[in-house]
């Protein structure tokens, strides 16, 4: 598992200040790119080596 921390930003927030889930991909790709860099891979080295991850799909159920 990897844990990757963000600051969220004043305006990423709604008017009750609550994170707007309209960020939360973002935030999702940003721990993926942090993931593999944790584990020493760049997206440039794959992409060098013609190893792509196309995002297909993405969803979010929310609770």
């Amino acid at each position: 598992m990897h844990i990757a921390s963000v600051n969220v930003r004043f305006y990423e927030t709604d008017m009750m200040g609550i994170a707007h889930h309209s960020n939360h991909f973002r935030w999702f790709e940003l721990a993926r790119i942090e993931f593999l860099r944790n584990i020493g891979v760049t997206l440039w080295d794959m992409m060098n080596e013609d190893i792509v991850f196309p995002i297909m799909n993405v969803s979010c159920n929310y609770k």
